[in-house]
């Protein structure tokens, strides 16, 4: 076992750890009454450990469950070359459901409610849409839709909005206790790619 292996694994455990504690918090208290100090001490690290970790306190609270950070950086990432449309479309889509499914759950209250409001989070989220736009735009260019290899910049923009005032509509609905109103996210997304033909 080598010394690189084992401080790997010390250190994606610590991160494990912080990553629990700050969204336990954050669940609990919300975004704006927890402070990274907190973080730290019910993590049992040092509030530099935390900020080694998560250079800003909004890259603490989508840890792990941003569905756009998840998309850019992991799952679009992982698709071959010559993947097809549908798959890529099962894949945002499965995305939208399962963020929609964990803000449904009472116990994301808080956190729904800071995804709503708190300007820090929306700007994140921003960003973490852009740079899923452009690796969805990266994977769509080698697609086996011939439309959609035509313009892949337009159509991941015009998947990325679709995607987005779903999220958008999910949110709304969980807060108010309603149903989602207007179209699946997945049938949305299979127009983008009609208009395409």
């Amino acid at each position: 076992m080598t010394e690189t292996g084992r401080w790997a694994r010390r250190s994606a455990r610590t991160r494990s750890e912080i990553v629990a504690a700050a969204q336990t918090l954050f669940a609990e208290r919300g975004f704006a009454h927890t402070p990274v100090a907190l973080v730290a001490e019910t993590a049992d690290v040092a509030v530099a450990t935390v900020f080694n970790h998560f250079p800003q306190k909004q890259a603490l609270f989508f840890a792990d469950r941003c569905p756009w950070e998840l998309l850019a950086v992991r799952d679009l990432p992982a698709l071959g070359p010559d993947v097809s449309a549908g798959t890529v479309l099962d894949l945002l889509a499965a995305a939208v459901e399962r963020h929609l499914g964990a803000m449904a759950d009472p116990a994301n209250r808080c956190v729904l409610e800071d995804l709503l409001n708190e300007p820090l989070l929306r700007h994140w989220e921003r960003d973490g849409q852009a740079r899923t736009e452009a690796e969805l735009a990266r994977v769509l260019a080698g697609c086996d839709h011939p439309g959609v290899r035509t313009d892949p910049e337009r159509v991941a923009a015009h998947l990325v909005t679709e995607m987005r005032l779903a999220m958008d509509a999910g949110r709304l609905a969980s807060w108010a206790g309603t149903p989602v109103a207007g179209p699946p996210v997945a049938e949305r997304c299979s127009q983008v790619l009609a208009s395409c033909d």
